[in-house]
């Protein structure tokens, strides 16, 4: 229903300019151009109908309740410059998931879409996963 209420937009969009230049050089020509201005006038209710429409069917983004962070064997120890892999599950499945900021209290740990890939130091480095919701 969002593509119609979009499609609709556009072409009315598009039809006012042309009905009001259409109307105009019919002024200019001396010939009839009230029919021209009133396809005009239909083409900006359309478009505000467009818009109307297209704002009250837009999907509305579905707030995540939790983020799950499964790393496969996360009590062996890993060498240094290794890289680690993550799986990361947001909750519910259908949530808007916008984007992940990773943050590691101490070490040189790197984050990639993939995993996490160790740094140069020893110890053990707490992982932090938050959710940047874009709307």
């Amino acid at each position: 229903m969002n593509n119609i209420f979009l499609l609709l937009t556009i072409i009315s969009f598009l039809g006012i300019p042309f009905f009001m230049a259409w109307a105009v050089i019919c002024m200019i020509r001396k010939r009839p151009s009230k029919k021209r201005f009133k396809y005009a006038g239909a083409s900006a209710l359309a478009l505000v109908a467009g818009l109307i429409g297209f704002g009250i069917t837009m999907d509305k983004a579905i707030e995540p309740e939790d983020i799950v962070l499964s790393i496969p064997g996360y009590q062996e120890e890993y060498d240094v410059n290794t890289e680690i892999p993550v799986n990361i599950t947001v909750l519910p499945e259908n949530a808007d998931a916008g984007s992940l900021e990773y943050i590691s209290d101490g070490g040189t740990l790197t984050f990639s879409e993939s995993g996490i890939i160790t740094g140069s130091l020893e110890g053990l480095f707490p992982i932090y996963i938050f959710l940047r919701v874009l709307y």
